[in-house]
C-alpha cells in the first residue's frame, strides 16, 4: 500500500549496519528497534544457563512452533497481561500447576481484568504483593525461589519504588521458574553515543527527537513497554516531524492528531451485536 519503500532484511544494527552509516546514507533515521532483553530480577541465585529459568524466548519460541515442554511446578513472576499469558502457556506446555507471583496488590495488578479472571477459571493461583528474595538451585537446575513481602510498589511521587518487609518470606518450590517481569534494549553502539539510558532511547516526546539531531525515535524502545496503538501513534508524530525536518522547518506548529469521519456499514451477520 506504500510504494517506494525498500526493506533490508536480516540486516541487524550494530552487526550488518552502523547508525553512522545510516546517517550517512539518509538524510534522518527513526529508531524504532522496540524491546527485545529480559530485565534481570537482580537477586541472589540468579545466574544465566540455569536448567528451569525461563524469559521471554520461552513466549517466542511457543509462538514459533518449537515450544519448551513443561512439567511439575511452575512459577511465574510478573503482573502484567504477559507475565498472565506465561502463565496461562506454562499449562498448555505441561507443567502441573502454575502460580503467579507480583509486587502490587490484587487491585492493583497491571493485566487486564478479563485477563486475570480467564487464567483464574484455568486455575492459575495469584500471589499479590511478593516478590522474590533469593533464586533456588541445585546441579544447575531451579528448585525454588524465595519470596518477601512487598509493602509498597511507588514512593510519595509515584515512581516505582518497591519496599519490602524482610521479615515476612516464603519459599516456593518451583520445577519451572518464567521471569515476565519487562523488557529492556541493550545496544553498546548506541550507549555510547549517548542515545540510551535505562534500557530506553533518550528522547524529546514533544519533537520525537533523540540528542542526535538526526536521529528520531518511536514505539516500545522510547516509552517503555505498551500497546500496539500507541506505538502506531507514535510513529504518527515521528512522521510528522521528520518531514519538517527533511523541509528544513525550525519550528513547525505541533502535531495534531487529524481526526476523520466516515460512514462505516453495518456489518450483515446478524449475530454481528453478539460478536
Amino acid at each position: 500500500h506504500c510504494p517506494g519503500i525498500v526493506q533490508h532484511l536480516r540486516c541487524a544494527l550494530g552487526r550488518d549496519v552502523t547508525l553512522d552509516q545510516l546517517k550517512e546514507r539518509h538524510g534522518a533515521v527513526l529508531l524504532a528497534t522496540g524491546l527485545w532483553k529480559d530485565r534481570n530480577l537482580n537477586i541472589t541465585g540468579e545466574q544465566p544457563g540455569l536448567t528451569g529459568l525461563h524469559g521471554i524466548q520461552f513466549m517466542i519460541d511457543i509462538n514459533n512452533g518449537k515450544g519448551t515442554k513443561l512439567d511439575g511446578h511452575a512459577v511465574v513472576i510478573g503482573g502484567g497481561n504477559v507475565a498472565v499469558d506465561v502463565a496461562r502457556t506454562a499449562l498448555r506446555a505441561g507443567a502441573k500447576d502454575a502460580q503467579l507471583f507480583f509486587l502490587e496488590s490484587r487491585d492493583a495488578m497491571p493485566a487486564w481484568t478479563h485477563e486475570v479472571q480467564e487464567a483464574v477459571a484455568e486455575g492459575i493461583v495469584l500471589n499479590p504483593s511478593w516478590g522474590p528474595k533469593r533464586l533456588l538451585h541445585e546441579n544447575g537446575r531451579v528448585t525454588g525461589v524465595e519470596f518477601m513481602r512487598c509493602v509498597s510498589v511507588l514512593d510519595k511521587n509515584g515512581r516505582f519504588n518497591p519496599k519490602y518487609d524482610p521479615c515476612t518470606t516464603r519459599t516456593v518450590p518451583a520445577d519451572a521458574v518464567l521471569v515476565s517481569i519487562g523488557l529492556t534494549m541493550d545496544d553498546p553502539g548506541l550507549a555510547a553515543q549517548g542515545l540510551i539510558s535505562g534500557g530506553l532511547v533518550n528522547m524529546e516526546f514533544a519533537t520525537m527527537r533523540t540528542p542526535d539531531p538526526l536521529v528520531f525515535t518511536a514505539g516500545d524502545c522510547a516509552f517503555g513497554p505498551s500497546a500496539i496503538v500507541y506505538a502506531m501513534h507514535h510513529g504518527h508524530r515521528a512522521a510528522y516531524y521528520i518531514q519538517a525536518f527533511l523541509e528544513g522547518q525550525k519550528n513547525p506548529a505541533p502535531y495534531r492528531i487529524p481526526y476523520q469521519t466516515a460512514q462505516v456499514p453495518v456489518a450483515e451477520d446478524p449475530n454481528w451485536e453478539t460478536l
